[in-house]
């Protein structure tokens, strides 16, 4: 059954992210600012964690193309349904918006991953997603497809457990095939010696944050969208690739911003609408679940600041449309193949201006779970908006 937060999660969660922040530095601090002015496009719980009496702890996330402030794991003022409690008492079948189409867990970031049947959705996300990231030795840095001239060739690989995670029970052993099909274990050094060999520079995997590493994201100009807010502070690395540097985002888990990420079949056929040669194919947009919805259009768009219910217990608030940047537009394996008129289509036709953070490509939302719980594909996906 679904478990609804508490205030020692809540408190938890909040000091587990904001462990992460303060230690983080970050070179878009500038454009970090308190007030009681709402961010266009943030919901009200986001924003109103910029208010004057917690400027001092402002986790600092990314999503993409952007960063934003927001006190991941804060009470949102919506009530995920109680432990037991029938869904249908708070939402009538009639909110019912889709279904689950696709789950995917992605063990390491940046890694491909693979779809799996059902999940449990915990405070964190989905069991085992996100739970590893490559360190580049030399660097320090997190190996993020986000600086693909490095990093790209990480998502032709395959990551999975070798048996299916459990909750409250350690991590499965994660085996990683590589594109020649050969298979390797994070079991002693073999994991890390062959990714080394594969990128080309040394490499080990880690399960823990660490404090002092950076993501060097590469700003794509072929979006044709103004360089702007956060980008301003752009820097031109060793490679001669200009890029947004920045710290630590989360302090257990290798998440840019929420621990959930969806994306809408209607979104997706939209866009392929749109630009019939490209191939928008999920996985570049590596989301959580892919939802199956009925209705035309960029659907998911309108469910920021609301309230989505998965199944017989899952509950998450949807916070933001997610930003897109480079990563979507590479080579995600042979049958995902560079397609850089993906995201110049998303830029075209959904960009949106976030505030001081600039005008951003945007394709699925992300969330925050409020009540955990299993997920099937097949679940129904209710939505609530803030106003109910």
């Amino acid at each position: 059954m679904g478990r609804r937060r508490g205030a020692s999660d809540r408190a938890s969660v909040r000091q587990g992210h904001l462990a992460g922040a303060e230690r983080a530095s970050i070179m878009v601090a500038p454009y970090l600012r308190t007030g009681s002015q709402r961010e266009e496009g943030l919901p009200r719980q986001s924003w109103e964690a910029h208010g004057p009496r917690r400027s001092h702890n402002h986790p600092l996330l990314s999503c993409g193309n952007a960063f934003f402030l927001r006190e991941v794991g804060a009470p949102s003022g919506r009530r995920g349904p109680a432990s037991g409690s029938p869904m249908n008492d708070e939402l009538r079948a009639d909110s019912v918006v889709g279904r689950i189409k696709t789950i995917f867990r992605f063990p390491i970031k940046s890694v491909g991953g693979r779809s799996i049947t059902d999940t449990y959705v915990d405070m964190h996300g989905s069991l085992g997603d996100h739970r590893y990231a490559f360190i580049d030795v030399e660097t320090g840095n997190l190996c993020n497809a986000k600086n693909p001239r490095k990093y790209g060739s990480l998502l032709a690989c395959r990551a999975y457990y070798v048996d299916e995670p459990r909750p409250g029970q350690p991590l499965p052993t994660l085996e990683v095939v590589f594109p020649d099909g050969q298979a390797h274990r994070n079991v002693g050094t073999d994991l890390d010696d062959a990714m080394s060999r594969y990128l080309g520079r040394t490499v080990r995997l880690a399960e823990a944050v660490p404090s002092d590493a950076k993501t060097e994201l590469v700003w794509d100009a072929a979006t044709g969208l103004p360089k702007e807010g956060v980008y301003s502070h752009t820097t031109t690395n060793s490679d001669g690739d200009e890029v947004l540097t920045y710290g630590p985002l989360q302090a257990n888990r290798f998440f840019d911003l929420t621990p959930l990420h969806f994306i809408t079949t209607s979104t997706l056929n939209h866009f392929q609408r749109l630009e019939p040669t490209a191939r928008f194919n999920p996985r570049r947009y590596r989301p959580t679940m892919v939802i199956d919805t009925p209705a035309p259009g960029l659907v998911e768009d309108a469910w920021v600041g609301g309230r989505l219910t998965i199944g017989a217990a899952v509950s998450a608030s949807v916070d933001l449309c997610t930003p897109r940047c480079v990563m979507s537009t590479l080579a995600h394996g042979k049958d995902v193949p560079l397609d850089r008129a993906t995201l110049r289509t998303i830029a075209k036709h959904n960009s949106k201006s976030i505030g001081d953070f600039g005008r951003l490509a945007c394709a699925g939302v992300y969330a925050t779970v409020t009540a955990t719980g299993p997920v099937r594909v097949g679940d129904p996906v209710r939505f609530e908006s803030s106003s109910n």
